[in-house]
């Protein structure tokens, strides 16, 4: 058996060498005569599948046909190296059919969007891909290699309308995929940091996305906090928006950020309090911040900070009738403590 395996591979290996200088003799050759015996030979050896070929020359990965792709991750092949939809299908013998219209239609899709001509198409191509990818649920996770780095290149070359809605379906993917997106989180971390600047009309879509991070890793998200700090600081001490509306927004993430938050309480807390102690704020915005320390005390110690506290929610309580409601609650759950 082990002749036999040894025979056969040295076969292939001759098969595909003699294949690879005929194809290449079929090109260069000129006079008609050797060039129809060429094809002759072809013809004698049998049909070639293209598929296979490809593989063999390492053109295409083989070990993506356990999950979805059949579909090339790097985005700088050259076209003619990209696999076609009867490729796929001639290799869909490894992978269900249900597999396999989605990898078509993504692969489609994803080329679609890498070509900048086809830009008025980008909206419509991305809907598509959150449609399919809502549709598989969990079976989108071997996708993900193809789609968010196009994505993400997307979203640096687009306007900030588009990078807004970008962000947006960026968000909606993680929720979808949750823990398997660790892979590109640097990457994706590092386009937040780039894009969340103090003046930015993308800053509550920016939240919204990293608030979806924060649910879909738990307590993983922990390591990504120190490099977002500064910006969340920002939000909640020199937020210039319109009735602090992304401020409203920081707060209601923190609140899913839960215990994650452990080691920056003595950082978050006191903007938080200065937020709902201050008459001059939105009262949307104080009832926010209220409403996020007492939820955020199911998971978070507040007792060594409860005089930082307690001092301004009294106040609050007897100031502003209004928040009287919330800021009870919020006392409740400190006195609970």
């Amino acid at each position: 058996q082990r002749q036999m395996c040894i025979r056969d591979r040295w076969y292939q290996t001759i098969c595909l060498q003699l294949l690879v200088d005929l194809l290449n003799f079929l090109r260069t050759e000129q006079r008609p005569a050797i060039r129809k015996q060429t094809l002759s030979l072809l013809g004698l050896l049998g049909a070639l599948d293209p598929y296979k070929h490809r593989t063999n020359l390492g053109q295409i990965d083989s070990k993506g046909t356990d999950s979805a792709p059949l579909i090339p991750t790097n985005q700088d092949e050259d076209k003619d190296k990209e696999v076609t939809t009867s490729e796929m299908l001639v290799a869909s013998s490894a992978m269900a059919m249900e597999d396999f219209y989605p990898a078509v239609a993504i692969s489609t899709l994803m080329r679609i969007i890498r070509d900048p001509t086809l830009s008025q198409h980008h909206t419509s191509v991305v809907q598509a891909v959150t449609f399919i990818f809502k549709s598989l649920g969990i079976k989108a996770v071997p996708y993900i290699a193809q789609v968010i780095p196009s994505m993400m290149t997307v979203i640096r070359t687009s306007d900030n309308a588009f990078r807004d809605f970008l962000f947006g379906q960026l968000g909606s993917l993680i929720g979808i995929v949750k823990q398997h997106i660790r892979n590109y989180l640097d990457d994706i971390f590092i386009l937040i940091k780039e894009f969340w600047t103090a003046d930015s009309p993308l800053q509550s879509t920016i939240i919204m996305l990293v608030e979806a991070i924060a649910i879909a890793l738990g307590s993983e998200f922990k390591v990504y906090l120190a490099g977002l700090m500064p910006h969340i600081l920002r939000v909640l001490t020199h937020d210039a928006s319109r009735d602090k509306q992304v401020t409203h927004k920081m707060l209601s993430a923190l609140i899913n950020f839960g215990a994650t938050l452990d080691d920056y309480i003595h950082l978050v807390l006191p903007p938080m309090v200065k937020l709902f102690d201050s008459p001059e704020v939105p009262w949307s915005v104080r009832k926010g911040s209220l409403e996020a320390i007492d939820k955020l005390s199911d998971t978070l110690d507040f007792s060594h900070y409860a005089g930082r506290i307690i001092h301004p929610l009294v106040r609050c309580i007897d100031n502003s009738p209004d928040l009287r409601p919330a800021g009870m609650d919020c006392l409740a759950a400190i006195v609970l403590q």
